[in-house]
């Protein structure tokens, strides 16, 4: 498969869900469903031709870089004479790898079953509805394809605003309270992130030098995973990444968001949250925590088995008592 009908078949797949918006948003509402149904089909069978060229492409090993890789330069400005200037070197890249392929191949899926089951239980304003479920799926699949940090957490942020939406618009009785707890927890996270990304950037781009926020701004993952870091400017930012990652998932002890969300938000909302948002803060760190911050990882090893060990007794000890099956 040629580099040109790789990277269609990527951005086919992260962007499809995006054909059905307007013609969504221009039909009648008794056709939303149909609509949002069938656009949510195109990334799933994109995404299962994507799944049997990689497992037809070999065996998967650590060094064996990305399957189906698009690179773009989107953020700088060219020359006169054709030549890129910028001080960023921030790229539109995206791949899959033995990591992200079948969380890809589980988000096309899921979104199709929930929107299909959201036929009966969302009876108002079905045409936002399903068009905030199209533009989530598209936030997701971006998390599970990006291969440069701040592409990452573009799609981060995007998966979070049409769920506030979801929760807020067609949750349960206290779908206000919820919405606005799940926004403020992955919000502050994602602070955290951001201000980790500019300072790896930075400190990479500068030669492993002293930062200042004026000069390179590297966000490659690739590149910043060759370039290995002192200790402790790798534990600064491993838990710069991994607060907000752990909220994401979310661990004990800033975990109460989710019962909240659980419990108010659409069965569909529940879903996803359940089935891929969840996991973005999972996948995060095996994405980058591990990679780019060895040394840090192992000497965290221990806190982070701590707060493992105190979800599953505090978690289990919980659930044993709801009376509600969300919960």
């Amino acid at each position: 498969m040629t580099s040109e009908l790789v990277a269609l078949l990527l951005n086919l797949t992260l962007f499809g869900a995006l054909i059905g918006v307007p013609f969504l948003l221009l039909a009648p509402a008794r056709y939303a469903k149909t609509i949002a149904l069938v656009a949510s089909l195109v990334p799933f069978v994109l995404s299962v031709i994507v799944y049997v060229q990689f497992r037809a492409a070999g065996e998967v090993t650590p060094d064996s870089g990305y399957w189906f890789e698009s690179s773009f330069r989107w953020f700088g400005q060219a020359g006169a004479n054709g030549a890129w200037i910028t001080d960023y070197d921030i790229k539109y890249i995206t791949g899959v790898d033995g990591i992200s392929i079948y969380l890809v191949l589980l988000s096309t899926l899921l979104f199709p079953l929930s929107i299909w089951f959201s036929a009966h239980s969302i009876t108002t304003n079905e045409k936002a509805y399903y068009a905030l479920l199209l533009l989530l799926e598209v936030g997701i699949l971006g998390v599970f394809l990006s291969l440069d940090l701040v592409l990452f957490y573009i799609f981060f942020e995007v998966g979070l605003i049409p769920m506030y939406f979801l929760i807020g618009m067609w949750g349960g009785k206290d779908r206000i309270y919820a919405a606005v707890k799940f926004f403020l927890y992955t919000l502050f996270g994602s602070v955290l992130m951001l201000l980790s990304v500019l300072y790896l950037g930075s400190y990479v781009g500068e030669g492993l030098g002293t930062v200042r926020f004026t000069g390179d701004l590297v966000t490659i993952i690739d590149y910043l995973r060759s370039h290995p870091l002192p200790g402790d400017v790798q534990t600064w930012l491993f838990w710069g990444f991994a607060i907000s990652f752990l909220i994401k998932v979310p661990v004990f002890p800033v975990h109460t968001w989710l019962p909240a969300a659980h419990v108010q938000a659409p069965t569909a909302g529940s879903v996803i949250l359940a089935g891929l948002m969840l996991k973005m803060g999972t996948y995060g760190l095996v994405r980058f925590n591990l990679p780019l911050f060895p040394q840090a990882s192992v000497e965290s090893a221990w806190i982070m088995g701590l707060i493992g060990l105190i979800g599953v007794i505090y978690g289990a000890m919980a659930a044993m008592v709801q009376t509600d099956i969300k919960k």
